[in-house]
């Protein structure tokens, strides 16, 4: 999974040719199966995370729990409900997450779904959100995903919806109709913008959102090659 978000296609190649590899030798191909159901809930587990690492907070009576199962396939549920919990300054409210994934084995293809609902956040302490909705769904090559978040206290609100593309070393961004409130003005993200990450750099192309005769645009490259820029421009 990681390699994927990485955009290391050598590396992935490798990997798998070497499982297959092993595979191979044994005598007897056929992966014996295991599986497991399995449950958590935490109760007073603050001692624990003081010693582990003081910056991660879960509150007591949050419950995970789910199934894993693998052999030629490898397939994993898991569901989570939580009162709160929090990383250093990010920071969740009552909230609920639904995972499914399942993968070959001695293969690069993965299938997944994930579906986040969450009360309150807090991302920063200046922007603190409501009401989160999110979906993902990975086929093989890409990953579909939809959501919205609304800013507490005011009528500030995003429905970000897109596709996040694996193209061996590059990793792309698009978008789909998406739309930002902001001041009780309506704000559109261009369906044409593009964000491709190659390595730990990033260009941006044709990055646009418009309110009427609006426009905030921005094309170039992050990357820590001087050279290279990033513009950014608003017309009104």
């Amino acid at each position: 999974y990681k390699m994927h978000f990485a955009g290391d296609a050598a590396g992935m190649k490798t990997s798998y040719e070497t499982k297959e590899w092993q595979s191979a030798r044994r005598s007897n191909n056929a992966t014996k199966r295991y599986g497991i159901d399995y449950q958590f809930v935490a109760k007073n587990i603050a001692p624990l995370l003081a010693f582990l690492s003081p910056a991660i907070y879960i509150a007591p009576a949050s419950n995970l729990e789910g199934r894993f199962t693998k052999d030629n396939t490898a397939f994993l549920t898991a569901n989570v409900k939580t009162d709160s919990v929090s990383f250093k300054t990010i920071g969740f409210g009552p909230s609920e997450l639904d995972l499914t994934t399942s993968k070959f084995t001695y293969g690069q293809d993965v299938l997944a779904s994930v579906i986040i609902s969450s009360q309150r956040q807090t991302f920063s302490t200046l922007l603190p959100t409501q009401n989160l909705q999110a979906e993902a769904s990975w086929d093989v090559d890409h990953i579909r995903f939809t959501s919205s978040v609304e800013q507490s206290g005011s009528t500030t609100r995003a429905n970000l919806n897109g596709q996040m593309w694996f193209k061996g070393d590059a990793v792309d961004l698009t978008f789909n109709p998406s739309k930002i409130r902001v001041l009780d003005g309506d704000w559109t993200l261009n369906t044409e913008s593009l964000i491709r990450k190659i390595g730990d750099e990033y260009t941006i192309r044709n990055l646009v959102v418009s309110n009427r005769d609006q426009v905030i645009q921005a094309s170039g490259q992050l990357s820590a090659d001087s050279v290279q820029r990033l513009n950014v421009a608003a017309h009104n």
